[in-house]
């Protein structure tokens, strides 16, 4: 009897665990749009989201599992994938997700990988299309000294993530502290032969730190182009994460202290996507003081018809630790494209001239004009503070400093909010906190005894 009863509990184990191996196989999620491009195309770009490790171990008794074994376990888990995966086809690999170009054939493989939670499209993002420097009072800055250092951004290097900038142009020769880092046909690889296919990333560029023809905010300020976008100006988000953690790892040899992002997906948010893929890459930036400071999107554009302007930012601008950088005219009258309860900063983004990536310069409007115009700004505050106190601004610090000195906006009768355009000057006048040194130069000291008045002058500098 007491043999029947072990098989019979053998039985039901054996039948347990396959139904629950079963149920697992059948949670494993391909999104639609995956489907759907793949009617039209040989291959796409996917993201493949892995299976989290149980917590527990054992059947019977459960027990908790240490840090390392869950831990060598997504490494297992992680390995198993991608040696199902041609090395070719693998993008980029991250803690809890791979990125890949799938075939249909491949993804029909894949579905039944216990390993993989769900597949989703790797989303696509775009590029969101001299009188403005001084209109947000850069130019102001530029004579303050620290020790006899101008306020210029010296030593502050603005990583560029974009479609690439031509450094042969010259308001942007010696910018380059390396060249372009490519992220698109490559894992993040420096690449000495190319630079800017589009043009996009060089106007860009010429707007946050050109100097000699029509200068950018931080004209002393060092740039780092990461190429995101391809020659049309589209990419998608898996490079863009890369191209994010390639700033973070760097941060130190490069002395990168803003990133600028002058793009997005085609959303709106009214709420914060912390769910975003983005926002785990963006929280690494600010957890390493570094800003990070996007668009906030075109509304009704080409590239994204029907995405309305006032409900709220694009992705990954919509990210909570991100900054979210708005259009204004260079009279302050009128905000352009995306906005919302989210939205925080305003920067001149109409028909800004800034360099060309063919030579020269010409204009371009939109929200990817205003964010490197924060960029630039967030450079000039942090040589200024840490010249003052040998210590950097966080990103929130930063972020409060140019909302509470900005001249603000009206915008009640579109969104229904007020928005801070930045006024680079008051920003740093309210980080100054050294007291002037004052020396007597006449009359001399204890000259004059008698209680008389006297008159003063002085001047600062």
């Amino acid at each position: 009897m007491r043999k029947i009863f072990f098989f019979i509990v053998i039985f039901l184990i054996l039948t347990i665990g396959t139904f629950f191996v079963s149920s697992k196989q059948s949670q494993i999620k391909v999104s639609q749009d995956v489907y759907d491009s793949l009617d039209h195309v040989e291959k796409v770009r996917v993201i493949i989201k892995l299976q989290e490790p149980s917590q527990e171990k054992g059947f019977l008794i459960k027990t908790q599992k240490t840090d390392l074994e869950i831990n060598l376990e997504k490494q297992e888990i992680k390995e198993s994938v991608l040696n199902e995966i041609k090395k070719e086809n693998v993008k980029h690999v991250f803690d809890d997700y791979i990125a890949i170009v799938v075939s249909k054939e491949k993804l029909n493989e894949l579905e039944n990988n216990l390993n993989i939670d769900s597949i989703i499209m790797d989303k696509p993002i775009y590029a969101f299309l001299q009188d403005s420097v001084p209109h947000i009072n850069a130019s102001s800055v530029w004579p303050i000294q620290i020790s006899g250092i101008n306020i210029t951004g010296i030593n502050e290097t603005i990583c560029i993530l974009d479609t690439g900038i031509n450094f042969s142009h010259p308001d942007l020769i010696n910018k380059n502290k390396t060249c372009i880092v490519n992220c698109i046909t490559e894992n993040c690889v420096k690449n000495c032969s190319i630079g800017d296919d589009n043009g996009h990333g060089t106007h860009v560029a010429g707007i946050a730190a050109a100097s000699l023809g029509i200068n950018g905010v931080a004209i002393g300020a060092n740039l780092i182009g990461v190429k995101v976008l391809g020659s049309n100006g589209e990419g998608v988000g898996s490079d863009l994460y890369a191209g994010i953690d390639w700033c973070i790892t760097n941060a130190y040899a490069y002395n990168i202290s803003v990133i600028s992002m002058s793009l997005g997906d085609c959303s709106n948010h009214s709420t914060y996507c912390n769910g975003d893929l983005s926002a785990p890459h963006i929280n690494n930036a600010a957890g390493n003081n570094i800003s990070v400071i996007v668009s906030a999107g075109n509304c009704n554009s080409i590239q994204c018809p029907g995405i309305s302007c006032t409900e709220g930012p694009a992705a990954p601008a919509c990210v909570e630790n991100a900054t979210a950088v708005g259009a204004v005219s260079d009279v302050d009258d009128s905000i352009f494209y995306q906005r919302g309860a989210l939205f925080e900063l305003l920067a001149p983004g109409i028909n800004i001239n800034s360099t060309k990536n063919t030579g020269g310069y010409e204009p371009k409007t939109g929200t990817s004009m205003s964010a490197p115009h924060v960029a630039g700004a967030i450079a000039l505050l942090q040589q200024f503070y840490k010249l003052q106190n040998g210590i950097s601004l966080t990103p929130q610090q930063i972020k409060d400093t140019l909302n509470n000195t900005g001249v603000l906006i009206d915008d009640s009768s579109g969104s229904g909010y007020n928005f801070s355009r930045i006024d680079v000057y008051s920003a740093i006048l309210s980080l100054d906190g050294t007291s002037p040194n004052i020396s007597l130069i006449s009359p001399a000291d204890s000259l004059i005894s008698q209680n008389v008045n006297q008159t003063f002058s002085c001047n600062a500098s």
